[in-house]
């Protein structure tokens, strides 16, 4: 049993080891990195400091590793690090390339632009969607105001469509007769007498009642087109501005080597609060259901493009709205 004990002992002692000696390395290689930084960058590295830092790499290739070199090489990759700031090893990891893999930065920016596109190839259909909706809709208004107006017409002028509808019944005749004889021509002469050449006096002529229902047809589509422009268009409208933001904000920091995986969590969250921020827009600025070309049309969807690029304006609003009322609340109590 205290064979078993103390083997169990020596097998944990030797993972914490392997596990330390492991962590060691993975330092002295990323402080190679950050030396390599440094030195094609023109930072001013003391002497010591790279001797330290090559000194621990030769010791760990030759296992010659010490107490005394150990704590040195920790304080130089402190000063290391500060020196460089806000560079960082998991900056240059994440944007600088590697030997078989494609940096994090590059697949960050490549996801970002192919949702940049389908962004802007969703708005570009759904302003053209929204423009057709917009003529249609004024079409099928005016239509219905003729139709109104005809209607209207007729009804105070029934002496003229009654004779209308006799010359219609005439004309009718004439052209049945016609054709009545061609085809009597190829007919045996007993059975000739039996065609009705004419109609009767009591047959009326009327068109098909058309009396679409109009109205229910452009309340439809005015909700629909109001919601589309409501909802929709400043949803992506505000995506797009935060896209804008987060595709500057992108370059500048591959540009300064400062981007982190962990980076690209804070872009997503800028995306979602843009998208909201397009919403709310849409939500306290609906937009009436009028012509397409209308400025008034525009400003909100303008509005959404701001409020997605500049997130922290319109919440910092709200929260200066709400800690006003807040204030209020607290001094009348």
């Amino acid at each position: 049993m205290i064979d078993e004990a103390n083997e169990q002992a020596l097998s944990t002692e030797s993972d914490s080891f392997l596990l330390i000696e492991k962590s060691v390395r993975k330092s002295v290689y990323e402080a190679r990195i950050l030396l390599s930084y440094a030195a094609q960058n023109g930072f001013t590295i003391e002497k010591e400091l790279i001797k330290v830092v090559v000194e621990a790499n030769h010791a760990i290739r030759d296992n010659l590793w010490t107490i005394d070199l150990e704590t040195e090489f920790w304080i130089a990759f402190r000063t290391l690090a500060t020196a460089i700031a806000p560079v960082s090893i998991r900056s240059l990891k994440a944007t600088l390339s590697q030997e078989k893999n494609i940096p994090h930065a590059v697949k960050t920016s490549v996801t970002f632009l192919f949702t940049l596109v389908c962004t802007i190839i969703l708005l570009l259909f759904g302003q053209i969607y929204s423009g057709i909706g917009f003529s249609r809709y004024d079409d099928l208004k005016k239509t219905n105001l003729e139709y109104e107006v005809l209607m209207a017409s007729v009804e105070k002028h029934p002496t003229e469509l009654s004779d209308v509808f006799s010359l219609t019944a005439k004309e009718f005749n004439l052209k049945r007769i016609k054709i009545l004889h061609k085809i009597c021509d190829r007919l045996p002469a007993s059975l000739y007498w039996q065609i009705d050449m004419k109609l009767d006096p009591d047959t009326q002529f009327c068109t098909k009642g058309v009396e679409p229902n109009t109205t229910a047809i452009l309340k439809n589509i005015e909700i629909t087109l109001e919601a589309f422009n409501s909802y929709l268009l400043p949803l992506l409208y505000g995506l797009l501005g935060a896209l804008a933001y987060v595709l500057r904000a992108l370059t500048t920091a591959i540009k300064k080597l400062t981007y982190t995986k962990e980076s690209l969590i804070n872009y997503l969250l800028r995306l979602a609060l843009g998208a909201l921020a397009g919403l709310a827009i849409g939500w306290f600025l609906k937009p009436e259901a009028q012509s397409f070309q209308s400025v008034q049309m525009l400003s909100p969807l303008a509005l959404a493009f701001l409020a997605g690029y500049s997130v922290e304006l319109l919440f910092s609003a709200l929260d200066k709205i709400v800690v006003a009322f807040t204030s209020s609340k607290e001094l009348r109590a």
